[in-house]
């Protein structure tokens, strides 16, 4: 893991608040036998933050999404429509 950061803001709009889980991962880190595909480190990790984050950030109002990139460029559905 490269970079892991929540940060709660508010969008210019001023309606929501949002909490931002910026994550970048290497995408060969623990790859092993297993073969290797375009994007899969970074969509195990926005889900696995979806998983851990969507409903604290929901109980306090917030509105939750993970930015997950990989180094190779890969951006995860989520840190697109950001």
């Amino acid at each position: 893991m490269l970079v892991n950061k929540t940060l709660p803001f508010e969008q210019t709009n001023g309606r929501e608040h949002v909490c931002v889980d910026l994550t970048g991962v290497f995408p060969l880190v623990g790859l092993g036998v297993r073969d290797f595909t375009v994007g899969q480190a970074a969509l195990k990790v926005a889900s696995s933050k979806m998983a851990k984050y969507e409903k604290v950030c929901s109980d306090n109002q917030h509105v939750f999404m993970p930015f997950a990139f990989d180094t190779f460029g890969f951006l995860a559905p989520e840190a697109v429509n950001l």
